[in-house]
This record gives C-alpha cells, sequence and structure tokens, in this order.
C-alpha cells in the first residue's frame, strides 16, 4: 500500500467528529512515517520493524547531512508527539479539534512532498552517503 493512502484519508476525515480528528492525526503522521520508511528502504537500508524504527527513521533523516531534510525530522517528531496524544491520552482534548487536526494533515503533507522532492532529485546520492555514514558510524547495518 503508498503509505500517502493514509495521508489522503486523514484529510478527509480532519474536520469531524472528536475521534475522527484523533484518528486523523495518528493516520497522518502514519503517513509521513511510512513515507519515510520506504524511502530508506528503497535507498537499501534496513529498517527496524516495530518501536525502534519511529527512532530510526528521525535519526537517519536528521543526520542527513542536508538542512531541510533535518527540519522534517524535526517536525516529524513533532507529528509524533501529537500522534501519542491523540492514541493514548484520552484526557488530552486539544487533539480533537478539527484546526488541530486539519494542521497537523496539512504539515504532514508538506513534509511528504519535502521528502519526495529530496529524495527524488539531484541530491539523492548525496544524501544516501550521509545516512549511510551515520549509520555505519552509529552501529547500524
Amino acid at each position: 500500500m503508498d503509505p500517502r493512502e493514509f495521508q489522503r484519508f486523514a484529510a478527509t476525515i480532519a474536520s469531524g467528529s472528536p475521534a475522527a480528528c484523533r484518528t486523523a492525526i495518528s493516520r497522518a503522521y502514519y503517513a509521513v512515517f511510512n513515507v519515510g520508511v520506504e524511502t530508506l528502504r528503497r535507498m537499501g537500508f534496513r529498517v527496524s520493524k516495530g518501536a525502534a524504527a519511529h527512532g530510526e527513521i528521525y535519526k537517519c533523516l536528521s543526520n542527513s547531512g542536508d538542512q531541510e531534510v533535518a527540519d522534517v525530522a524535526s517536525e516529524l517528531n513533532d507529528l509524533h508527539s501529537y500522534r501519542i496524544r491523540a492514541d493514548y491520552q484520552m484526557d488530552r482534548t486539544d487533539v480533537e479539534r478539527p484546526v488541530l487536526a486539519s494542521d497537523v494533515v496539512n504539515t504532514a503533507t508538506e513534509l511528504i512532498a519535502a521528502i519526495d522532492a529530496a529524495f527524488g532529485g539531484p541530491r539523492r546520492a548525496q544524501l544516501q552517503a550521509a545516512i549511510a555514514k551515520w549509520r555505519r558510524d552509529n552501529g547500524y547495518p
């Protein structure tokens, strides 16, 4: 499945009920996360499965040697925090607001576009080399 489908789905429900807003936030995060996983795997990197993969994607993007991609990592980390609130913290009603859900969905759309542009363009080889070096230096296969 193309993880961008999560993003499209999130956009259709972001202005709904509290449950829909929480779901939109969660799906928007997972859309970006899975685009990151897909991108790294297509470049030949193995990505952990399970909870460790979240930190691994963040670290790889953060250590890509490219400020724009590092900014994507930082924003992805922010989306992860919203996702945790939406999925696990039922006392947090901020994630039930359509305005916030729409903002998260829009941010996710921008992050996916930034990943696609960075890794689909002429910077790809440079990004791949920087990430490979960081992974080697930090014990990742």
